[in-house]
Order: structure tokens, then C-alpha cells, then sequence
């Protein structure tokens, strides 16, 4: 687990990537904390120290974009795009320039898509032979319909954005889904369709049971969440509190990957401290602890190979699954046999095999994956 207070820091097969409902100013009517002189400067202090290389940002506000963030982010090295929503508040997503670089962008009522090119080592060196294939990492920023009873326009929006990644599906190697979906993770329509393995018929949010087959189809691309939301107690990791005492949310700031390609390494922690966590659950939000009324949250995200013995992960890692339970990769491999020529010969076939999905899209990897069971 990542402290709240410390800097992200990656490896070459690593990235890092922050999400957090700001609280937009014209949304704020508590006028104890102001915006440019409180609540601002606490925002852009906790984002640059975060180091994160992705930023998603809901609640943005147009004004504020242009005004606020956009100079001083530039500033530190990122680029970054807005889309509105109502009252001219929408999400905005930045990203490090030296380590990504923009190849498309989709913009709906408060979603974005950005395709961003993975900068390699070899390309950013000019002494570089040898050049290294770029993975395009789609990322999604939502801040999904907030209306407690509209659980299928929720649904129906991921949906939406599905359709569009399936028809960028050739362009993009793994896809990360973040922001405020107003509802939980722990159980919600939403949880039981981004994990695309989970019966749509009869699902539970609210204490209700959905049946979303009439309207609703299942989801083609199974995500993984970063935080294990669902094993925890809400009152530890809640990413929303309101001013009134008592009066917090768990899990509704979420955080998924599609599973093909990309894994976990370590999320990062809600609350700096037990002394601040106790503090918002009896103080309320926003304040001097947390300049927003939702918490940021945040995840170290490793690339994974298309056939690696993590390629099954169903589980959040930071380190909580011990070998006997890790799940068997879809590719099995035999054992090696006697013969060298046996041997010359899978390694070849896995060498090329292995390049062939390098070069396929997300859905055709998961087919051949599968005709090869």
C-alpha cells in the first residue's frame, strides 16, 4: 500500500495514475473554505506531490480548467483535456508528457476517452537501434449519473463507453477506468457488468435486485478493480463524507483495468492518517484534511504480458495472494521434454506466438487465447 503522503514511484513497466471528484466551486455552498485561497492550493499541492503520471479529475470546472489548472500543471510537465457536463462542470484528464503522448480523445456527457501512446525508452533515446513496440493505454475518466435511483442510465453509460473502445479496439492495448460512479463498488449494477463474468439478470444495488438483461448486454471486456473495496469496512475506506456527521460513501471513487494486460501493483491509501480518518468521520468534508468532499485515490499499474502467470489476477495484488491460490494462466504451456529438438521447437512456436498477440487488439488476444485452451 502506497502512504497517502508519498510521491508515486515507477518502473519502466509501470505507471502510475490519481483520481479525484474536486468538488467543483460553483457546486461548494459552504462558504467556510474558500476556493482560490483554501481550497485551490491544497488541491494543486496534493496533485503535484503525488508524481502521479495520469491525472483524472471530475467536477472540473470549465472556468477553473483554464484559469487554475491548465498553467500550473503545465508547468510540471502535462497536458491535458476537459469535456462538460452540466453547468459547465465536467472531468478532465492530464497526463505526464514525458512518459505518454496523445493519440485520440472522446468526449460525452461528463466521460472521456484519451488514447495515450506509451513514450518507450528507445524512442525517447536518439541513440537507440532497436525500437520498441508503444502499448496505447486507453483511459477512461467518468463521473457517472448521481441520481441514487438511476441504476440503469449508469450501466447504460459504461455501456456506452464500451461501443466506443470496441471500435478503437485495434488502437488500444489495455484500458483504465476511473472516477466517481455513484454508487459502491462493494455491490452495484455497475460492479456486475464491468466484471463481465456475473449474471446481469438479477443484480443488487441499493437493496434492490435489477434485472438489466432487458436493456443491457453483457460487457466484452472483463475489468479487475484496484481496490479491494469490497473486504473492507466502509468506515476505513470511504472516498466520500459529507458535512453532516455519519454521512459517508465507500467505494463510490473507483478505480478498474481490463484484466488481459494490466495488474495491480499497489494502491494507494485513502486517509494520511487514523488521527485524519476520524477527523473527516467526525468533522465531515470538505476542510483543512481534504480540500474536497471525495477522497483522491490512486494505483501503481503494471503491464503484464498476454500470456504471464498474472494474466488471470482477479485479485487486487499488493502482495495478498500467496502462491497456491494463483490462478493458472489460459495458456498452458507442457512441461519441457526430453529432446532438444522438442525444446528448440516450443520455443520458437512460443516466440511467435507471443509476438502474434503483441501485435492483435485486445478482443482478437482473448480469442486466439481461447481457441488455444
Amino acid at each position: 500500500m502506497i502512504p497517502r503522503k508519498e510521491a508515486f514511484q515507477t518502473n519502466k513497466n509501470e505507471f502510475s495514475i490519481l483520481s479525484w471528484n474536486l468538488l467543483a466551486p460553483i457546486l461548494h455552498r459552504d462558504s467556510s473554505l474558500n476556493w482560490s485561497e483554501e481550497r485551490l492550493p491544497l488541491i494543486l499541492e496534493e496533485l503535484r506531490a503525488s508524481n502521479a503520471d495520469i491525472l483524472c479529475l471530475q467536477e472540473m470546472q470549465q472556468d477553473c480548467m483554464e484559469r487554475d489548472f491548465v498553467p500550473k500543471l503545465v508547468k510540471i510537465g502535462y497536458q491535458g483535456l476537459c469535456c462538460d457536463g452540466d453547468n459547465n462542470v465536467g472531468v478532465a484528464t492530464f497526463w505526464d508528457t514525458s512518459k505518454f503522448e496523445l493519440q485520440h480523445s472522446i468526449s460525452k456527457h461528463r466521460i472521456m476517452i484519451v488514447i495515450l501512446k506509451e513514450i518507450s525508452s528507445s524512442e525517447a533515446s536518439t541513440t537507440s537501434i532497436v525500437s520498441e513496440p508503444s502499448r496505447m493505454l486507453a483511459v477512461v475518466n467518468v463521473h457517472l449519473d448521481d441520481h441514487p435511483s438511476r441504476v440503469f442510465t449508469r450501466v447504460q453509460q459504461l455501456q456506452s463507453v464500451m461501443k466506443e473502445l470496441k471500435r478503437l479496439d485495434n488502437d488500444i492495448t489495455a484500458t483504465v477506468l476511473c472516477g466517481d460512479f455513484s454508487c459502491p463498488q462493494k455491490q452495484s449494477a455497475c460492479t456486475s457488468y464491468l466484471k463481465g463474468d456475473e449474471p446481469l439478470n438479477a443484480v443488487m444495488e441499493n437493496n434492490e435486485v435489477f434485472d438489466l438483461t432487458s436493456c443491457i448486454r453483457p460487457n466484452p471486456i472483463q475489468f479487475v478493480p484496484s481496490y479491494p473495496f469490497a473486504d473492507l469496512p466502509p468506515t476505513e475506506y470511504f472516498t466520500y463524507a459529507g458535512k453532516q456527521p455519519g454521512c459517508y460513501a465507500a467505494g463510490i471513487d473507483q478505480l478498474w483495468f481490463s484484466r488481459r494486460r494490466l495488474k495491480t501493483k499497489s494502491f494507494r491509501e485513502i486517509c494520511s492518517s487514523e488521527e485524519q480518518r476520524c477527523a473527516i468521520l467526525t468533522e465531515g468534508l470538505p476542510s483543512e484534511w481534504n480540500p474536497s468532499d471525495h477522497m483522491p485515490i490512486g494505483a501503481i499499474i503494471e503491464w503484464q504480458n498476454s500470456f504471464s502467470d498474472e494474466c488471470r489476477d482477479d485479485d487486487v495484488s499488493d502482495n495478498r495472494m500467496n502462491a497456491t491460490e494463483k490462478p493458472e494462466c489460459r495458456l498452458i504451456v507442457e512441461e519441457k521434454s526430453a529432446t532438444s529438438d522438442s525444446n528448440k521447437f516450443r520455443t520458437n512456436f512460443k516466440q511467435e506466438l507471443n509476438e502474434l498477440l503483441q501485435s492483435c487488439s485486445e478482443t482478437e488476444r482473448f480469442l486466439i487465447e481461447y481457441c488455444l485452451i
